[in-house]
Parts: C-alpha cells; structure tokens; sequence
C-alpha cells in the first residue's frame, strides 16, 4: 500500500512538472511572438475604442446601480459592438490591459465595472463585464478596421492575448493596466475614448 501512494503522488508530481512546463513553454512563446507583432502595425497616434454614453444611477432598497451605453469601435470609428445595460454601482470604470513591444504601447479595453465607496476594487473588478468577447474573433482583432490588412489584425490579436495571460502580473516593462473613471460624464452626453501607440488614453465629448 505504501509503494502504492509513493507511485501516486510520483506520478502526480510528474505530471504537475509537465503542466509547469508546458505553460511556461507556451508563455514564452507568446512573448517572443509579439516583439515582430508590434513591429508589423502601423503606428497610430490617435483612434478611437470606446463611445460611452451614461444614462444615470438610482437607487432601491439601498443597492445603487448604474445605466450606460458602451459601443465598441474599430479604428475607422465604426461600432461593432455595444453594450446596453446596468451595473452595480454610484458610477462606472473601464480597465485597459496594455503591452508595450517595440516601441509601441497598445491599450485594448478589457472590462467595464461599476464602483462606489463601499466595494474594493477587486471586488467591483470582479463583477463587471468582461469586454474582449466582443473583439476577439477567429484569431483577429475587431478593434482594427477594414482598411487594415488580415495579417496587421492578426499581430493586434497575438498583442491582445499576450495582454490577457498577463493581466494577474504585476506592472512590467511590458505590461500594465489603465483605469478610466466616468465619474466626470455628463449624464446623457456621449463621449468617446481614444489611444495612441504611445499608451495613452483620454476621453472627448463628441
């Protein structure tokens, strides 16, 4: 009985090894693919991602929620996408995941969550909506219109699920998350997200 559990727990060790590995494997090789990735798309110092428009908050049996509009854009400012609904909260937040491979720094829009004072943020995090379904399509990326070729949005793929298998890291040089809150939105007005291949992220009034 004993040299059987020995043999149990060897072969369990053996194949936790292989798991490691072969992840570790897989990791390195998405690395090392988005170094030519970033290299083979334009750089972009301006387009749009994200049009938003808050309806407003309400409260009923002391749970806030709020209500907003949030479309999707490709890069010719085309809606592909959009998100019509509530969420728990006095207002809401969008977190990025961002790579930075050659010299470029690419923000894709990965989920939409709402706070209020008395919710971690891990926890409102946790909760929201997780927004890559809805760009991330047969290996391509959505949020890179027509007018660019099948191969420019496959390496904005590859940079998108680097940024995906890297989001419980912590800072890198060559990862990081952004966080936008819409606190400042005027109720009923639409606004639109932009971001450059330099990192940044700022909102407009349309």
């Amino acid at each position: 009985m004993k040299i059987r559990n020995e043999n149990v727990v060897s072969n369990l060790a053996a194949l936790l090894l292989l798991i490691f590995a072969f992840t570790v494997v897989y990791f390195l090789f998405q690395f090392s693919m988005c170094f030519p990735s970033a290299s083979a798309i334009p750089r972009l110092s301006r387009y749009p991602v994200v049009r938003v428009c808050v309806y407003g908050s309400s409260t009923e049996n002391g749970n806030s929620t709020v209500s907003a509009r949030i479309a999707l854009l490709d890069s010719d400012n085309t809606e592909f996408a959009v998100i019509e609904r509530s969420w728990n909260g006095y207002t809401l937040s969008m977190e990025f995941l961002c790579t930075s491979f050659s010299g470029k720094t690419v923000c894709f829009p990965f989920r939409i969550y709402g706070t209020d004072s008395a919710l971690s943020d891990y926890a409102s995090m946790k909760r929201g909506t997780k927004l890559y379904p809805y760009y991330i399509e047969d290996g391509s990326c959505l949020l890179f219109g027509t007018s660019n070729s099948p191969k420019i949005r496959k390496s904005f793929y590859r940079l998108a699920r680097y940024a995906f298998i890297t989001r419980f890291q912590g800072v890198s040089d060559f990862s990081r998350k952004q966080n936008l809150n819409f606190s400042d939105l005027r109720t009923g007005e639409t606004y639109t997200i932009y971001t450059g291949f330099d990192g940044s992220l700022f909102i407009a009034h349309d």
